[in-house]
């Protein structure tokens, strides 16, 4: 005989498998404590009475997981309880309808607050971290911009020839007269006014301000590859920390990311392309976010589909070896990814040889060629 055993805020109930009443343990108090322990793997102490109570009459079913035991959801103690969940309150447990609904709200709250608090992990952490990256570096660029006009009135040839704005922002901080600058030696005839010292002073203060967020960056990018290294050891090795931090991102959790096939993988962040070729308005994207990576970005032009295929396949089986539990082997699959793409690169390119489309081949007539001639 099979018994079903199910759990509801006011007790733990038996059936047959035909949904008939067998035995109970009723909860009086401490319904919320009662709630979340019956939720547990382990059988409490509660279900374990019951246990007691039912004796070796048959094969005990749960409707939750419970070590030890069989489960099965939707289970006929479980829809007992369901169909008759008011009644069950005021026979058994002896609250009224206003009790019962106030009970139910603040557990449900209680049971709420609570799994949000449990559902935070690292990789909320990181994807926020790596969102707060992208905004220092908007405003940065922003801030590099103004820097490089308010400057360039004083020395506009310098700004011209430093293209690094993290540069240009760290070489005005620390040598802002001209004759300071050292890299990029004073022009004879510079273009720029005489500034006053306080105007310099101005000057100097703003790009400092620069150079401290752009040290906010670089400790961002360290915290970022700390915890990501630990949380996906096997795919930190693989690739670049920061990389795989950015997928993660997209992917809005760990375990999400790892579910994608790795053709998914191979085009996260070329979305707009990809859905502008399924439209009929472009070629197929061959690789999105993992073009960051310099075995794809460093390859040449033909060979790039390939390498990012393989990257995006070894990435994907980092990624569930590194969620769903296995040994840590990013540095092998890095060792072999290389060997593969040093063969890629070893190939040479095939061309197909070019054929003469004829009009005639596809059954039309062939166009005539006209010559002008222009008389004198």
């Amino acid at each position: 005989m099979k018994i079903y055993i199910s759990s509801s805020l006011f007790g733990i109930f038996a059936t047959d498998e035909n949904g008939t009443y067998l035995n109970s343990v009723i909860i009086r108090k401490d319904h919320n404590k009662h709630f979340l322990e019956s939720r547990s793997e382990n059988i409490s102490q509660k279900e374990a009475e019951l246990v007691k109570k039912l004796g070796k009459k048959g094969d005990l079913i749960f409707e939750t997981k419970k070590t030890g035991y069989t489960y099965d959801f939707p289970n006929p103690a479980g829809e007992f309880i369901r169909d008759n969940l008011e009644e069950i309150a005021i026979s058994y447990a002896g609250l009224d309808n206003k009790s019962l609904y106030s009970l139910i709200q603040d557990i449900n709250i209680k049971q709420t607050s609570a799994d949000i608090k449990s559902s935070i992990g690292d990789d909320n952490l990181i994807i926020q971290a790596v969102y707060t990256i992208d905004d220092l570096v908007k405003i940065t660029n922003q801030m590099t911009m103004r820097l490089r006009e308010w400057y360039g009135l004083y020395y506009p040839e310098f700004s011209d020839r430093c293209s690094s704005n993290e540069a240009f922002a760290k070489i005005v901080a620390t040598e802002t007269r001209r004759d300071q600058i050292k890299s990029f030696p004073l022009e004879e005839n510079s273009m720029g006014a005489d500034l006053k010292k306080e105007d310099l002073e101005k000057i100097k203060t703003y790009a400092e301000r620069i150079m401290s967020i752009y040290n906010e960056i670089t400790g961002l990018e360290a915290y970022i590859s700390k915890k990501i290294s630990i949380l996906l050891p096997s795919t930190s090795k693989l690739i670049n920390p920061l990389l795989a931090a950015r997928l993660v991102a997209h992917a809005n959790s760990t375990k999400r990311l790892a579910e994608f096939p790795s053709s998914t993988i191979q085009v996260i962040g070329a979305e707009k392309a990809l859905f502008k070729h399924l439209q009929g308005h472009g070629s197929s994207p061959k690789h999105g976010l993992i073009f960051q990576e310099p075995l794809v970005n460093q390859a040449k032009r033909m060979h790039r589909g390939k390498i990012a295929r393989h990257l995006a396949s070894s990435i994907s089986i980092s990624l569930k070896i590194d969620i769903y539990g296995g040994e840590d082997i990013g540095e092998k699959m890095r060792s072999d990814l290389e060997s593969i793409c040093k063969k890629i690169s070893a190939q040479q390119e095939t061309r197909r040889p070019h054929k003469e489309k004829s009009f005639a081949s596809h059954g039309r007539p062939q166009k005539k060629r006209f010559e002008k001639s222009f008389r004198r």
